[in-house]
C-alpha cells in the first residue's frame, strides 16, 4: 500500500509474533499434522480427483507468492483453483514423502 518493503515486513513479522504470543495455549488456534497414514489417504482422494496433483494433502491458505507458470497446461489447471486473479500464483502445499528416508516427491 505504498510502504517500502522493508517497512512492510518488519511490521508484518511483529504482527504474527505478537499473535503468535497471545495465542499461546489456546488450543483452537494450534497447527497439528494429521499422522502419516492419514496424509496418504488425503492424498489418495486428492489424486482421485485432479490425477495430476500427486503427493499432496493440504494446503495452507492466505499467503500467495509468485512462481513461474507450469509449462504443462493440464497441470496448472490442477493446481489453479479459480479464487486468484492471475495464474502467477499457487497455494503452497505439503507433500507426503515417497520413501522411509522421508525424501519429497
Amino acid at each position: 500500500f505504498g510502504g517500502p518493503p522493508a517497512t512492510v515486513s518488519r511490521v508484518i513479522t511483529a504482527a504474527e509474533e505478537a499473535l503468535s504470543n497471545a495465542l499461546i495455549g489456546f488450543d483452537p488456534a494450534r497447527i497439528t499434522w494429521p499422522s502419516l497414514n492419514r496424509q496418504k489417504a488425503l492424498a489418495k482422494l486428492i489424486s482421485l480427483r485432479q490425477p495430476l496433483v500427486s503427493f499432496t494433502w493440504g494446503f495452507l491458505d492466505g499467503k500467495n507468492y509468485r512462481i513461474l507458470q507450469p509449462s504443462n497446461a493440464d497441470l496448472q489447471n490442477a493446481h489453479y483453483n479459480g479464487w486468484l486473479h492471475d495464474l502467477e500464483r499457487r497455494r503452497y502445499e505439503s507433500r507426503v514423502p515417497t520413501s522411509a528416508h522421508g525424501s519429497g516427491a
